[in-house]
């Protein structure tokens, strides 16, 4: 298992952070006994998450299906509204005083 925070340039710039912070809270003396030592962090192999392996295609069409089943159902009521003529009939209503 090859670390790569050495190849990679990660272990210069974090040196560098580290010995600067000692440098500021315990001087030029203490910044020069600090000894670094790298290893790696014991973790398992990553692992794909399963559930958008299985869901990438299928997700996106579900949600435009949402949005077109309801624009279906607006449109149904708005050409019942206008079959049945309910506005005309609300504005005639609304201009009555009913008190």
């Amino acid at each position: 298992m090859s670390i790569g925070y050495f190849a990679e340039g990660f272990l210069a710039i974090q040196r560098a952070v580290d010995l600067g912070i000692v440098y500021e809270l315990g001087g030029t003396s203490l910044a020069n006994e600090v000894d670094v030592e790298l290893k790696n962090f014991p973790y398992p192999p990553y692992r794909g998450d399963v559930f958008w392996v299985n869901n990438d295609k299928s997700l996106p069409v579900f949600v435009v299906w949402g949005f077109i089943l309801h624009s279906f159902i607006i449109c149904k009521d708005v050409i019942l509204e206008k079959e049945k003529k309910l506005k005309v009939w609300f504005s005639l209503l609304s201009s009555f005083n009913l008190y």
